[in-house]
């Protein structure tokens, strides 16, 4: 009898409507969003990063069989995300592409739950007020709905990065082990991109201050030690390879002097921007790839500081270093402001209270939140289509220029095309013109080459490709044998010039 009320207990709270809002918006949400993406044929993949990953992830595949690492030409990047991909490889034998596929989704569904766990810890707002703000602005968030479709490993930084919020949140509540797991994921978070210390350092610093305070020094000691002993495969990684995680060019090429610039020349590439960086950086807060209704948000941000408490000081602080850190580098990237979204959400909450007190009639309130959502869910949809668009586009030509080599082996020149081509038409040789000696290369007859037009002139001129078409273009005769787009040309060697 006991077993069947616990059953009814059981299915009753299954079946609350919260609990079915919650499945549908981290469950069955993320699991459409793959549906669409594997109905398209789009396997996450596009440009460098993510292919990147694949070849970082076979590199260490190959450390846990062999003991000997493979390939070191991405010493500079954190390992987490492809240590866990090695291990799924090498123990459970999933394939690594569908593997990490899969769990962007899972990530994405994950990191929103987790995040509605925080909201509604911090008791600002009640149950459905949480899952309304996480589902607006974080599920609906159209950088982050395009990141779940993808092959990086973003988000399972911004996961660790919730987790250690959360977990300090639980710890200021009375639990003890909570304090342990506050160092363990903030350094998850950093092993797995490095940017997320300086959005964990806040968090991590206010449970040394507060449990010094509270004397806890033995647990603060285990939790600071797990923290370190997490960051172990970091000092293995870079010591196997010769090179050191503070080599990373952006960290190295840091300038106060960027926060006001907008065009930046790294790697004998020109990038111009719209906007200097200090505005970029600040477009975190209004602009619709992150928050659909931003900037219809701006005037209630003035909440977060009127009723301020630890926690959104804490979210508050990280933002600010995060940022500024951000602003001194040379490059815009949406992805690098994507770590401190969910942060940024951590801070909504009071502003969400003071748009129900200025709203302060009950019937009111449900017909504001019916219009936020019959406008925003559209909304979101329409922008992250068109966010897609051009990572779609990207993707479609990487997989014809693949099709396109399916042959006999041969040797290929390229610049930025390299890794992806290595994925899906395996069996050439291939060289980066980022290598000065390629550059200058003895082309041999029948030799391919491959030529970004945009990249010989106009703002985004590269040196290193116009330096090397250059060379060929008075030396060799080139016969062009592909076109791929408005983009990449394909030549072959006929020989030297008489």
């Amino acid at each position: 009898m006991g077993i069947v009320l616990n059953c009814g207990v059981y299915l009753q709270r299954l079946y609350r409507p919260t609990n079915l809002l919650v499945a549908l918006l981290f469950v069955v949400f993320p699991a459409l969003i793959g549906l669409v993406s594997f109905g398209v044929g789009f396997n996450g993949l596009y440009g460098q990063d993510g292919f990147g990953y694949i070849q970082f992830t076979e590199a260490w595949s190959q450390f846990f069989t062999t003991g000997v690492r493979g390939d070191q030409g991405f010493i500079t990047w954190p390992p987490l995300y492809a240590i866990v991909g090695a291990m799924a490889h090498v123990f459970l034998g999933l394939n690594v592409q569908l593997f990490f596929q899969v769990s962007s989704l899972v990530l994405f569904g994950a990191a929103g739950y987790f995040l509605y766990l925080t909201v509604k810890r911090m008791q600002l707002l009640s149950e459905r007020s949480a899952l309304l703000l996480v589902g607006l602005f974080f599920m609906c968030s159209p950088y982050m709905i395009r990141q779940s479709t993808l092959v990086m490993s973003d988000l399972l930084c911004v996961l660790l990065i919730i987790l250690t919020y959360y977990q300090l949140l639980r710890w200021k509540r009375g639990g003890q082990f909570n304090l342990l797991l506050v160092f363990v994921f903030a350094a998850l978070a950093v092993l797995t991109r490095y940017g997320a210390f300086f959005l964990v350092a806040a968090p991590c610093g206010y449970a040394v201050y507060a449990s010094l305070r509270q004397k806890q020094y033995l647990i603060l000691a285990l939790g600071v030690g797990l923290g370190l002993l997490c960051l172990v495969p970091l000092l293995g990684a870079n010591v196997q390879g010769g090179g050191t995680f503070v080599s990373h060019p952006f960290l190295n090429s840091w300038n106060p002097l960027n926060f006001f610039r907008s065009s930046f020349t790294l790697d004998s590439s020109t990038q111009q921007f719209s906007w200097p960086n200090i505005v970029f950086v600040a477009s975190l807060f209004g602009h619709p790839g992150y928050l659909v209704a931003g900037l219809l948000l701006l005037p209630f941000y003035k909440h977060i500081w009127l009723q301020r408490n630890w926690l959104t000081g804490v979210g508050g602080l990280s933002i600010l270093i995060y940022l500024f850190f951000l602003a001194g580098t040379p490059f815009q990237n949406p992805r690098y402001l994507l770590l401190a979204f969910p942060v940024l959400v951590l801070l909504l909450p009071p502003a969400l209270h003071g748009i129900q007190s200025f709203v302060s009639e009950a019937k009111w309130r449900k017909v504001v939140a019916v219009a936020a959502i019959a406008t925003i869910v559209p909304v979101a949809g329409a922008l992250s289509i068109y966010s897609i668009r051009t990572i779609w586009t990207w993707h479609q030509q990487e997989k014809q220029i693949g099709a396109f080599l399916q042959g006999p082996p041969r040797t290929i020149y390229s610049y930025g095309l390299d890794v992806s081509l290595r994925y899906y038409a395996p069996n050439h040789t291939y060289y980066s013109y980022h290598e000065t000696q390629n550059r200058k290369a003895d082309y041999k007859r029948g030799d391919n080459v491959f030529i970004d037009k945009f990249s010989l002139e106009g703002e985004r001129k590269n040196q290193l490709v116009a330096e090397a078409w250059e060379h060929l273009e008075n030396n060799y005769e080139l016969l062009p044998i592909g076109e791929f787009g408005d983009k990449w040309t394909l030549y072959m060697v006929k020989g030297p010039l008489n």
